[in-house]
């Protein structure tokens, strides 16, 4: 294990950042997860019309999975290649919403296939977003992480305004999933844009130049390396945990703790979660990370009860009474919670160590880590297991 001896970033690293490039950096952000978060939003709607009904959710979250292939062929390929590889994915992501536009309600041997084709796209897209973008951001500004973080929470925020201007909840909508799908693929034709005018490959050149002549120390076995090392992991460990329980809890289980109360109700709660948690994203702007482990925990009892309450479901306590609304309250808590821990997580440790390079690109497995063993988990508890039960 190699560690800097000194903080080799440019100088400017000390600056604040320009508003021009904190909201590049914002429009980038929604590139990342702008499709998944869109499809989930879109979920009330199509679960009406295609065949797996509930499941549909269980079916998403593991196939969306599957995208971590990107960040393995991402790590493969090494950093140096991450700025190329942005522009490839985003390419990807315009493409897979474009073909669910025109292929969502397809159906072949009793399944939507071509929604899944295109969902694994989509994913592979984002999956490899969570390493590439966030590796790239360890050039810039500390500031970039909440423009950053501000823009990738804001696609939920986008895609649930889509989805209310739609009236999902109605027996005819104001407009169809083709053009809730496209709109998305406008969005992250700007967000290519944006990419291109920061061209944040540049930046990594300039980095890596330093880092050539500033050297490095080997740490041996010494007694403050374990330290160091536990150090280390902790952001790791926790963030794969806050990712375990956004895939796993949010995506396959969360809905079964909602829907029961009714599919309007089940809409809002995305709603409401999709406007507030952009707002969790700037919170560090406004407190700093002065509440980070209090969140993190709550966000862990939350989620964890939300399991619960889940298996109650088709006949949770409260349904059609006030409980309704206090369910959606402790939900949307629950997401605030988590969205501020992430982020929090992220600006208190970036600078921590002296190879942010590394440490970025591991956070980013970290995600990728806890969202795959989190989606995998709900696939089994709700599938393979069928412990939950729909209404």
């Amino acid at each position: 294990m190699s560690i800097q001896t000194q903080d080799i970033g440019p100088k400017g690293d000390e600056k604040r950042i320009s508003k021009r490039e904190g909201i590049l950096w914002f429009l980038v952000g929604l590139a990342s997860w702008l499709t998944i978060n869109s499809l989930f939003a879109e979920m009330v709607l199509l679960i009406k019309h295609l065949p797996e009904g509930w499941k549909l959710y269980s079916y998403l979250t593991i196939i969306i999975q599957f995208g971590n292939i990107g960040p393995i062929v991402a790590a493969f390929l090494g950093p140096k290649y991450y700025s190329h590889i942005s522009i490839v994915i985003v390419l990807i992501g315009i493409c897979s919403m474009t073909g669910m536009a025109f292929l969502w309600e397809s159906v072949w041997h009793g399944h939507s296939v071509f929604l899944f084709l295109f969902t694994f796209t989509a994913s592979f897209a984002d999956c490899t977003s969570s390493v590439t973008f966030w590796t790239l951001s360890s050039y810039a500004d500390p500031g970039v992480v909440v423009w950053l973080s501000g823009g990738e929470s804001s696609t939920s925020l986008i895609a649930n305004i889509l989805s209310l201007s739609q009236n999902p909840g109605a027996d005819e909508p104001r407009f169809s999933p083709f053009w809730f799908f496209m709109a998305n693929a406008a969005i992250l034709v700007i967000s290519l844009w944006a990419f291109l005018r920061l061209q944040p490959g540049n930046k990594r050149l300039s980095r890596m130049h330093s880092i050539q002549e500033s050297g490095y120390v080997e740490i041996g076995n010494n007694p403050g390396e374990s330290w160091r090392r536990c150090e280390y992991l902790t952001p790791l460990v926790c963030m794969g945990v806050l990712n375990f329980l956004s895939n796993g809890v949010g995506s396959a289980i969360g809905g079964y703790a909602t829907l029961p109360y009714g599919y309007l109700l089940s809409q809002y709660d995305g709603n409401i979660k999709g406007f507030l948690i952009p707002v969790a994203a700037f919170l560090p702007l406004l407190i700093g990370c002065t509440v980070l482990w209090p969140s993190f925990f709550m966000a862990v009892g939350i989620n964890t009860m939300t399991v619960y309450w889940a298996l109650l479901s088709p006949d949770p306590p409260g349904v059609g009474t006030n409980w309704s609304l206090l369910v959606v309250c402790i939900d949307v808590f629950g997401a605030f919670c988590l969205t501020y821990a992430k982020c929090a997580l992220t600006i208190q440790y970036r600078n921590s160590f002296p190879d942010r390079e590394s440490f970025m690109r591991h956070l980013g497995f970290s995600m990728q880590v806890g969202s795959f063993l989190g989606a995998t988990t709900g696939f089994l508890l709700v599938v393979v297991l069928d412990l939950f039960k729909q209404a």
